[in-house]
């Protein structure tokens, strides 16, 4: 959920970014039509000036209307994401480019495997698979029942003393077929983990290709 917040309310910010921008070159648009205008009537442009700078400030001004869609569109999900699904839209009064931390593959990847819920689920049920092993093993052993008791004899006017002790002898039953099912879990639930952590791998190394990609454009700006 944490994770959900913090990816919403980025995506927030670069949707209110983008009307910033947008607006900013809708009102070159305009300003660069008003230029042509008067360069042509100084018949330094010609008409076909006139219709580029058009069509390039219709352009902006598609821009701007479609960045401010965008921006309703995601300030809903944040709202959605963090349980205030009637929370109006606000400016966030932050920048995107504040301490960026400068990541790398191999510090990423110890995090996401040290923190990631799904590994320490995946850890749970190896360890609930160890503790039925554990059971199972335990059941080898037969418990001993022991019965101890003190009676009196009417007859002899003497009191009686009794210990049993059962042992159940298992031969053939020493509870093989629990104990290999629990190794079979046990087994399943090893495997699971290094699942798990190959797929969280898979996963992180299209986030990272997109996060390297993304600096260098922001680099080549």
């Amino acid at each position: 959920i944490l994770n959900d917040v913090r990816v919403a309310s980025f995506e927030a910010i670069a949707a209110q970014r983008r009307i910033e921008l947008s607006r900013r070159l809708a009102d070159l648009g305009d300003e660069s039509v008003s230029v042509t205008q008067e360069l042509m009537r100084a018949q330094v442009a010609s008409r076909i000036d006139l219709l580029q700078a058009r069509i390039e400030a219709n352009s902006a001004r598609l821009q701007r209307d479609n960045a401010v869609s965008d921006f309703q569109s995601v300030w809903r999900r944040l709202a959605a994401v963090i349980g205030v699904p009637a929370l109006e839209p606000k400016w966030i009064a932050t920048e995107l480019d504040q301490d960026i931390p400068q990541l790398s593959w191999e510090e990423s990847l110890s995090d996401l495997l040290s923190t990631s819920p799904e590994i320490a689920r995946a850890v749970a049920e190896m360890e609930r698979a160890q503790c039925a092993l554990a059971r199972a093993q335990a059941g080898r052993i037969p418990n001993v029942d022991l019965e101890a008791g003190v009676r009196y004899n009417f007859a002899s006017e003497d009191p009686v003393a009794t210990v049993r002790v059962a042992v159940p002898l298992q031969l053939y039953n020493r509870n093989q077929g629990n104990i290999m099912q629990a190794q079979a879990e046990l087994a399943a639930a090893q495997q699971e983990i290094s699942r798990v952590e190959l797929a969280l791998q898979e996963r992180l190394a299209e986030a990272f290709r997109q996060y390297s990609a993304a600096g260098q454009q922001v680099d080549r700006y």
